[in-house]
């Protein structure tokens, strides 16, 4: 047994200790992989959002050590809030009229059914600690369970219309929630089954099909299913050891390996993109496997995204839902700036909203103008146009093609 050691740095800082060259440092213990290794070996990552936060959790730590070989860390959840009024989350009135709206939204067609607020119910739980949250998250997933069994449905899955799109955000805080003092043995147990069986589902949905059998460029229907089977697959194979669940994780490499390899996802259109593009960053450092950044891919996606961004920040979103604008490609660029570190990304991002000035970092990182991405000279000058069909003839759509080639932004 290898000696553990004590890690202690600032959560706001830590994406600038991940990443030295092509390997991170901070990354997944190789002997467990549900442990954190710094260089190799192993450490019990302790953290806090400035210095001494860091040593108040270094102190308050300090007295689970006990001596002796063998080192016992008994569940720790502990939160110090303000008080206020509803100190505790959402009272006992305000859940049950929750479920109302939420049953009303179920049986009206709600997309995701009711996994939508649970997961938000996890996210404030993992945020505030409130009991009231987890309540919450218990009460709504036997309310999903419930109609899901008893109401007709109409569209494309008994759990709701693309209720898959739910699944990873939903596992994502279940092991917290799961800690909750306010849920029973009993709780837990009906909780872990409707979840399992919820996952369960999904394997035989439509947007996994042909994930193990062949390597191709993926749209968000196919990476919104993978991507919550690879969650949930990790989570049922670290603490049941299901044989199914490491198939669904097998399931999830063999969706994202492609686009690992990829700057573009299946898509053309900016919305859809985004939400492909954002599923490859999670998977990347859930997993993780950081080649997609390593390699220039997710570097020449970001670029992509600066220069289809107008003036106001806006790509055309999506074609056949919602408004005309659309600025979703902060997404990636937030990853590029944690992972990588790279100015020009906290450029786009304090561009979109409103401000490139020096002093106006992003989690740390001073924007700087990529002013190699600016449209210069004739494409005349250049060699072969690697983009697919006619560009036309006008000098911008010609200079566009030129950057696209220096980019990389070939056919793939």
């Amino acid at each position: 047994m290898k000696p553990l050691v004590l890690l202690t740095c600032l959560v706001f800082f830590l994406p600038a200790v991940t990443m030295t060259g092509a390997e991170p440092v901070l990354q997944p213990w190789a002997e467990n992989p549900f442990y954190w290794s710094y260089r190799g070996e192993p450490v019990l990552l302790l953290g806090g959002s400035d210095v001494d936060g860091a040593k108040l959790a270094v102190e308050d730590f300090a007295r689970y050590i006990t001596g002796g070989d063998t080192l016992r860390i008994p569940r720790i959840v502990e939160i110090e809030r303000p008080a206020g009024p509803s100190d505790n989350g959402p009272t006992d009135d305000e859940i049950k009229a929750e479920l109302a709206k939420q049953k009303t939204n179920f049986e009206q067609g709600q997309q995701a059914g009711v996994f939508t607020p649970i997961s938000r119910a996890g996210s404030s739980y993992l945020r505030t600690g409130k009991e009231g949250y987890a309540k919450l998250y218990r009460d709504l997933l036997f309310l999903e369970y419930e109609l899901m069994r008893n109401v007709k449905a109409t569209w494309d899955s008994p759990w709701g219309p693309a209720a898959d799109f739910l699944l990873g955000s939903v596992f994502d805080t279940w092991e917290t929630v799961e800690e909750s003092p306010s849920l029973s043995t009993e709780d837990r147990r009906k909780m872990t089954a409707i979840l399992l069986e919820y996952a369960t589902y999904y394997r035989s949905y439509w947007g996994t099909f042909g994930a193990l059998e062949k390597a191709v460029i993926r749209n968000n229907h196919n990476t919104f299913t993978c991507l919550g089977l690879y969650k949930a697959g990790r989570y049922f194979s670290k603490y049941y050891n299901l044989p199914e669940a490491a198939e669904w994780m097998k399931l999830g490499d063999a969706c994202f390996a492609p686009l690992l390899k990829s700057f573009k996802t299946q898509e053309d259109c900016s919305g859809y993109g985004w939400i492909t593009t954002r599923h490859v960053c999670t998977y990347s450092t859930t997993k993780p496997d950081y080649s997609w950044f390593t390699s220039g891919k997710a570097d020449a996606a970001g670029d992509l995204f600066i220069m289809t961004t107008d003036n106001l920040g806006n790509q055309a979103t999506f074609g056949d839902v919602g408004g005309w604008r659309g600025n979703g490609q902060l997404a990636l660029w937030t990853y590029l700036v944690d992972v990588e570190r790279k100015g020009r990304y906290a450029w786009a991002i304090r561009k979109c909203n409103g401000s490139s000035e020096p002093g106006t970092a992003v989690h740390g990182v001073e924007p700087v103008e990529p002013v190699d991405l600016l449209l210069q000279g004739d494409a005349d000058a250049q060699g072969k146009v690697l983009l697919p069909g006619d560009i036309g003839e006008a000098p911008d759509q010609r200079r566009v093609a030129q950057r696209c080639e220096a980019q990389r932004f070939g056919p793939l």
